[in-house]
């Protein structure tokens, strides 16, 4: 048998490497609605954090649906981004450092 990789995916967002193309698709919108309701307000930190997080909960989740995860975000109804709550299916156990860094503030963008 003869096997090869001809071309993996690599995305950057905001200079961050992704390298999954389903993480990368779906970070790509969850920002996008981040930055609908409260403008590029998150640090590259908060990306890479966030697609660590997804990576993780993906290999230990038996079965890790990214509509499920998406729709599982309330953005819409979340008053600051540091109140956001990131889960999957109302599950928070893989995503808990990442609410506690939202919470106090640690992935906001600094104001120059």
């Amino acid at each position: 048998m003869k096997a090869r990789i001809i071309n993996e995916f690599k995305g950057l967002i905001n200079n961050v490497e992704i390298a999954d193309k389903k993480n990368y698709y779906s970070i790509l919108y969850i920002l996008e609605q981040i930055e609908n309701k409260f403008g590029e307000c998150y640090t590259n930190e908060f990306i890479k954090d966030l697609n660590c997080c997804m990576e993780i909960a993906y290999q230990k989740y038996e079965y890790f649906d990214y509509t499920i995860f998406e729709e599982s975000i309330d953005i819409r109804n979340t008053e600051n981004f540091k109140d956001l709550i990131f889960n999957y299916d109302g599950l928070t156990y893989r995503f808990n450092q990442l609410n506690e860094n939202l919470k106090s503030g640690k992935y906001n963008k600094k104001i120059i």
